[in-house]
């Protein structure tokens, strides 16, 4: 019988933040607030994100600033997060997280009963947005 050394875990804070279409021109929060834990390739982080103005940049939705890259799978993570203050398109009705492969951004996609999912846009958004979202995601791998 082999016994392995569990992994060490490290924990700590992040800045999380949100862009449209890469760009962040002109937004304001009222809250940024990320914690997460690693062990080993596993991390587990909690975000709050909370718009004071949405600012003037246009595109697809996106959380920057997640704490370490996701794997160069990152996009076979689908995370579930609460958007407050969103305007959903008709018939989506509920917003998650896909990673960016071997990176520390994640676009905001919705979805649906009978719908494709589709990515959230600067146009759902209120200058009174709030985004909360708690999961894990491998790295690494």
């Amino acid at each position: 019988m082999t016994i392995t050394t569990p992994a060490t875990a490290s924990t700590g804070t992040f800045t999380p933040g949100l862009s449209f279409g890469g760009g962040s021109t002109g937004i304001t929060y009222l809250e940024q607030q990320g914690y997460y834990t690693q062990i080993g390739n596993v991390v587990n982080f909690t975000l709050a994100v909370y718009l004071s103005s949405k600012g003037s940049s246009t595109g697809v939705a996106s959380i920057t600033g997640l704490p370490i890259a996701a794997g160069p799978n990152g996009d076979v993570n689908c995370i579930p997060c609460i958007c407050s203050r969103v305007t959903f398109t008709t018939g989506y009705t509920n917003a998650f997280l896909e990673l960016v492969n071997s990176s520390t951004n994640a676009t905001i996609s919705q979805n649906g009963s009978a719908q494709n999912d589709a990515a959230l846009m600067d146009t759902n958004f209120a200058n009174n947005s709030f985004v909360l979202c708690s999961g894990t995601y491998l790295v690494g791998v």
